[in-house]
């Protein structure tokens, strides 16, 4: 079998293609790993290193792809580096898994693969030369490029044991082709529950989350002024800076300003004063100036926010409170309808204010975007048949379908349909098997990433 598979013609194209079939598993992962600047390569996956030579191999590849089509990269690169550094964690994870199957590539399968590659043939027989030119514009030794290989090879080992291990059954592509095909006659039942909201409810709302309507930010200062003409001012102010310096900030010494200081604002302060400000931070809090008139001590408390005022933010918060409580109420709602017995549409209108609606010939697909069900919502609604459906929240109301008669597709649209999606189903099967194993090797896996790869 693997000879077969080491003289495909997918992989006969893998110097001109590089492919990120791993779906699901893609930049947002690396958010799991860890980073370290105490590596020489790019990543260790369980200790194996990533060099730096096969990921500028596999950059350059992506590049070449990107200047060929005349994209500019230069916008992207980090991007791509994300990318490939991603890809070759998953091919080093798959990798080590088919080692441990007892499935790695053999050196001979490695050597065919390089014999039979049509790039490095001159007519129709391999030529040293062509496979020597190749590796010196790619700037890569032939060991590791037979490195590679290896990998790869191993890698579609385990795909390819994985996709002979998996089938669509035909209740999986039956229920698929109903959702897009089939139509039905139903009457919807709404529920649009009302939610009351007072001022206290408001106002208590502002005061919990008054950082969710911040205006503008700036740095909290505050400004100690000491007249030269003071007795002992000198003194004063040193006394003052050696206190602040050790962050004690002195109760009897009022401060002259205490307050945010925002951008762009003007404030009746010296020039010198205002460029202090600008320049203290975490890491330089206080700052001494001296004027013709007077010493200036400045403070720096850190960076806060200026919330809008209550009046400005209220229409704001009215709508994230009428949310937050609708959302309560519906949940409520919907678990007071699934816990009823018998329910009915006299129940459903005299009880719970519905409304109710007809519906004629409406294709199944059709639900999820006009009434906002999700996708796992309309399979379960596939699967009923008649009947009435269980309560569904979609936005801001309550949904019930009480389906009246099922319309099925005819059956040649059926058969067409079912010849065209049944190789996208098995695609989309296999990519979803391929990431849950890949996910799973990633989360028993020790991964750590050079943090200056990223940067």
């Amino acid at each position: 079998m693997f000879t077969k598979i080491a003289e495909s013609n997918a992989l006969k194209i893998v110097l001109f293609i590089t492919t990120f079939a791993f779906v699901g598993t893609g930049f947002v992962a690396l958010v799991v790993y860890k980073l370290s600047g105490q590596i020489s390569g790019v990543a260790e996956v369980n200790g194996a290193e990533i060099t730096q030579q096969e990921f500028i191999y596999e950059v350059s590849q992506i590049e070449a792809q990107y200047q060929n089509q005349g994209i500019d990269i230069s916008p992207m690169r980090k991007i791509i580096y994300a990318q490939v550094l991603d890809n070759l964690i998953n091919r080093e994870l798959l990798y080590q898994f088919a080692k441990e199957e007892g499935i790695e590539a053999t050196k001979e399968e490695v050597k065919r693969l390089i014999l039979d590659i049509p790039a490095f043939k001159k007519d129709g027989r391999f030529d040293k030369q062509l496979f020597s030119g190749f590796l010196q514009s790619m700037n890569i030794s032939p060991q590791l490029f037979e490195e590679i290989l290896k990998k790869q090879l191993s890698v579609q080992h385990v795909l390819d044991i994985l996709k002979a291990g998996f089938y669509i059954t035909e209740d999986e592509i039956d229920i698929f082709l109903k959702k897009r095909l089939s139509s039905i006659d139903a009457k919807v039942i709404t529920i649009e529950p009302t939610v009351k909201i007072t001022e206290d409810n408001l106002k208590a709302y502002y005061e919990k989350n008054k950082d969710k309507f911040a205006q503008k930010q700036g740095k909290k200062i505050k400004i100690f002024k000491i007249a030269v003409n003071e007795p002992n001012a000198q003194s004063k102010a040193q006394k003052l800076f050696s206190s602040l310096k050790t962050g004690k900030v002195p109760s009897d010494i009022k401060p002259v300003f205490d307050d945010v200081i925002l951008e762009g604002k003007k404030y009746n302060f010296p020039e010198k004063v205002l460029k202090a400000v600008k320049n203290l931070s975490n890491n330089s809090k206080i700052e001494f100036i001296k004027t013709k008139d007077s010493y200036y001590l400045v403070y720096y408390e850190g960076e806060k926010s200026i919330p809008l005022s209550y009046e400005k933010a209220k229409s704001q918060i009215e709508n994230l409170v009428k949310e937050e409580k609708l959302k309560t109420t519906l949940k409520k709602v919907k678990e007071k309808l699934e816990k009823e017995k018998n329910l009915n549409l006299k129940i459903l209108r005299e009880k719970y204010k519905a409304k109710i609606t007809e519906i004629k010939n409406k294709k199944y697909a059709q639900l999820q975007f006009e009434y906002g069900l999700s996708p796992q919502d309309v399979d379960e609604i596939v699967k009923l048949g008649k009947g009435l459906s269980k309560p569904y929240i979609a936005q801001d109301k309550i949904l019930i379908f009480d389906i009246l008669k099922v319309i099925p597709p005819a059956k040649d649209e059926y058969a067409k349909a079912k010849k065209q999606l049944k190789p996208l189903l098995e695609n989309q099967k296999f990519n979803d098997i391929t990431s849950m194993l890949i996910n799973k090797l990633k989360s028993e896996a020790d991964i750590k990433i050079n943090n200056r790869v990223l940067q």
